[in-house]
């Protein structure tokens, strides 16, 4: 009995030891998987639904409170990270939901994030927080928000406002640009043609401006001979053409 006893011992320690290292192996590539998704952004072990964070972000850009606060209890991140795409002239990694909703100045949804635990402070892979999307944006019911909440803005913040508020110019300019040349094929654009007939036919849900001149519509210039074809002129920036941005040749 005493044999059988120490050789089950060894056994047993022989088994314990050799497969050690597959134990160690499936743990570690469980907890890397729960943490990290194809596209890289974050998630965190608790999540219910792998789509929600992204859902969230779209909810966030619809300005969607109830649409956000389902994402959030199907358990996506409020610190996820993103990369931003499409703007134009800069993108960034690390771009987190708060900043989104900064950016679009929408503040009540900027304060349930953060009473959800979003980092309102938290800074993306230029620097930027949530305060210089908000400012680029001229959202100050936003500002007070990141105020109270003890945010301030950056050490190189007003570059970063104008760079940011150059980068929305852009954006609404080139949308308009696109819609021009829709609006040439269904019906044709003339040099009285403007933003508002663009609006007024549909092919623009409303007038997008220059965070730099809220109260004034960007004009558009139609070269009939010319090339390029069509151009669009903020009051601030200057010209779409002028500014190297998308053009029809």
């Amino acid at each position: 009995m005493y044999v059988f006893t120490t050789k089950l011992k060894i056994n047993s320690s022989i088994i314990i030891v050799a497969l050690l290292p597959f134990f160690i192996f499936t743990c570690c590539t469980t907890v890397y998987a729960q943490n990290a998704t194809p596209s890289g952004s974050l998630t965190t072990q608790s999540q219910k639904d792998p789509g929600a964070n992204e859902a969230l972000m779209k909810a966030i850009a619809a300005g969607d409170l109830e649409a956000v606060k389902k994402s959030v209890e199907k358990g996506a991140d409020v610190n996820a990270d993103f990369i931003q795409a499409g703007l134009g002239v800069i993108g960034s990694n690390n771009f987190k939901p708060v900043m989104k909703a900064a950016s679009l100045g929408k503040a009540e949804i900027l304060s349930y994030l953060i009473e959800k635990g979003a980092d309102a402070g938290s800074k993306d892979s230029k620097g930027y927080s949530a305060w210089e999307y908000a400012a680029a944006g001229c959202h100050k019911a936003v500002l007070e928000i990141l105020k109270a909440k003890k945010i301030e803005p950056a050490e190189n913040s007003q570059k970063a406002i104008e760079e940011l508020q150059l980068i929305k110019c852009k954006s609404e300019m080139d949308k308009i640009l696109i819609t021009l040349e829709m609006y040439d094929m269904d019906i044709g654009v003339k040099p009285t043609t403007t933003v508002g007939d663009l609006v007024k036919g549909k092919y623009l849900k409303q007038a997008g401006r220059c965070p730099l001149c809220p109260d004034t519509d960007y004009t558009i210039i139609i070269n009939a001979n010319g090339k390029p074809r069509y151009d669009v002129k903020c009051q601030k920036h200057g010209s779409m053409n002028e500014l190297g941005g998308y053009n029809k040749k």
